[in-house]
């Protein structure tokens, strides 16, 4: 290409289109990750460059509620009758 204009308009198409590209992830994403700024961002359960390695999830469950209670028990004792032996 020896004339300027059209070099000029051929890197402003190169330019366009390599901008329209949103993330060019190597090798691409797997198991449903998406590519972000050349880096894959992986759903849940998955990990690693290219969301290939599977990553054990884990739940937070809140321990059980648990109420104590409290019984008191009184006791009476008459005394004894006098006259009595």
């Amino acid at each position: 290409m020896r004339n300027p204009t059209l070099r000029f308009v051929v890197l402003l198409l190169i330019i366009g289109f390599s901008c329209q590209v949103s993330g060019l992830c190597i090798p691409a994403c797997q198991n449903g990750g998406s590519c972000v700024s050349d880096v894959c961002q992986c759903v849940t359960g998955y990990g690693g460059a290219s969301c290939d390695d599977v990553v054990p999830t884990t739940t937070t469950t809140p321990p059980p509620t648990t109420t104590t209670s409290t019984t008191t028990t009184t006791t009476t004792t008459k005394p004894p009758k006098k006259g009595h032996c």
